[in-house]
């Protein structure tokens, strides 16, 4: 107990210090209006500053940030909820949504896996890499499944995002996908939380798609990861 309370300082300092950075990321972005300026992205390189200013051990951020970290789990069943919410869309392009998670799933695995080749990663990089494409909390999950880094995880999470996000009107013009349900569904599948951001500034109709597909991306993903590390026997 007597820890606990000596610990307190600086939990609240990191949790201060992380609740402003993504406030004034949330802030800026609004203000703004450019996808890479996004608040997670903001927030972290704040957060990654104050830490080099003020040369605090990342050690200790670490340390009391687990508390923080504690909340993925809740978060994880609270997505439950915008998937119940819109059941009727998902009876309705059932097809074209499920044809899209399978896809991202499927290319999100390949690009890691030709990487893999290509720069010869070793495994506990691999799988870290693998969940890039679906939400953090989901992501973090998955990789301590494997024993991969989540750090790698947390990183690759954002750039995945951040960089769908970025490269989505540009994909979309060159592909001639007019179809907001479509759209959605792409950034969903492809960047999870930043991806959906992007696809509310399209309009209503692509941010339901877009948070459903993100969804439903994440829970598949850790349902094959649990199938896969069961045939495994890990």
């Amino acid at each position: 107990m007597t820890v606990f309370f000596a610990a307190l300082p600086i939990l609240a300092l990191v949790w201060l210090v992380t609740l402003a950075a993504y406030g004034f990321g949330w802030w800026l972005s609004g203000r703004v209006r450019i996808s890479l300026l996004n608040p997670f992205l903001i927030g972290t390189i704040l957060v990654i500053a104050g830490i080099l200013i003020f040369k605090l051990p990342y050690e200790v951020y670490d340390k009391a940030g687990k508390s923080i970290t504690w909340f993925l789990g809740p978060v994880v069943v609270m997505l439950a909820v915008p998937l119940y919410q819109s059941r009727k869309t998902l009876m309705t392009h059932l097809g074209p949504i499920s044809a899209g998670i399978a896809a991202g799933i499927a290319i999100s695995a390949g690009t890691v896996f030709g990487l893999s080749k290509v720069f010869g990663l070793t495994t506990e990089i691999i799988v870290s890499l693998m969940p890039k494409s679906i939400t953090n909390p989901m992501a973090y999950e998955v990789t301590m499944m494997f024993g991969g880094l989540p750090a790698v995880t947390v990183a690759s999470v954002v750039i995945t995002g951040v960089f769908g996000a970025s490269a989505a009107s540009a994909v979309f013009r060159v592909a001639r996908i007019h179809n907001d349900t479509a759209r959605g569904i792409a950034l969903g599948a492809a960047s999870h939380g930043v991806g959906t951001a992007k696809a509310i500034e399209i309009s209503s109709e692509a941010g339901a798609a877009s948070g459903l597909s993100m969804g439903l991306t994440g829970v598949a993903t850790v349902l094959l990861a649990s199938l896969i590390r069961s045939l495994m026997g890990v």
